[in-house]
């Protein structure tokens, strides 16, 4: 059971949301170049932080929570924890880039894996249309290997309706290729996975969508998360 939730909460960290690309190359806000604009801004990371998410999928409409633990320092790196009901993600933040570092159970969040031999950057400046980026990361569990190649690019500005109101968001598209590899069978299975992320400066993340490329002409959705209500300690609710 361990194995399968591992393997099922890997997809909702990077992201793996529902829908195919939204993105109108002719709706940029405020140019193509958004310097005044920091990754901290776009990816809050302050204790008290709530959001709150509506997800489609081929499963069912559903809700769920997302919210910020806090910040725990291993070695001399400092790692931002956010958990939801599907696990916990920790996130290193530079003014350079946000990373996902690793993943843990959301029954144990201190239990976590790191990525090795690479990085899997969310976001980097220059946070201008056409900024692009790659690497190929490991993930080794207790009894699986994840060994993730993706390709990352920003593809401008956007206003995106969703449930908790009308919010002007950068977006990057990402192609992962991921395979699956069990120790015992030295089985894998790889998949190509697109995923289009909105940021709002001050919100954080308010919609993530995802398909399943099979192919050249089969494309199915997966998840669709859009943001219904964000919570900021101590402020009014947005929604």
């Amino acid at each position: 059971m361990r194995k399968r939730a591992f393997l099922l909460f890997l997809p909702c960290v990077f992201g793996i949301l529902a829908g195919k690309c939204l993105c109108n190359q002719d709706s940029l806000l405020g140019g193509d170049d958004s310097s005044s604009i920091s990754i901290q801004a776009l990816f809050p990371i302050d204790p008290g932080i709530k959001w709150r998410y509506e997800r489609t999928s081929s499963e069912g409409d559903s809700h769920y929570v997302t919210h910020v633990k806090g910040a725990a320092s291993i070695g001399d790196r400092v790692y931002y924890i956010l958990a939801n009901p599907f696990g916990v993600s920790y996130y290193e933040l530079t003014p350079e880039m946000l990373v996902l570092k690793g993943i843990a159970p959301s029954e144990e969040p201190e239990n976590v894996s790191f990525y090795e031999e690479g990085k899997m950057i969310r976001l980097k400046t220059p946070l201008r249309k056409g900024t692009r980026w790659e690497d190929k990361a490991t993930l080794i569990l207790t009894d699986t290997t994840i060994l993730s190649s993706y390709r990352t690019e920003i593809r401008g500005w956007e206003k995106v309706d969703v449930p908790a109101g009308t919010f002007d968001a950068i977006v990057t598209s990402s192609t992962l290729n991921t395979a699956f590899i069990d120790s015992k069978s030295e089985l894998g299975k790889g998949a190509i996975t697109m995923e289009q992320v909105w940021y709002s400066p001050g919100t954080g993340v308010v919609r993530r969508a995802n398909y399943l490329i099979y192919g050249k002409d089969q494309t199915i959705p997966v998840r669709d998360d859009k943001l219904e209500e964000f919570t900021r300690e101590g402020q009014n609710k947005i929604k």
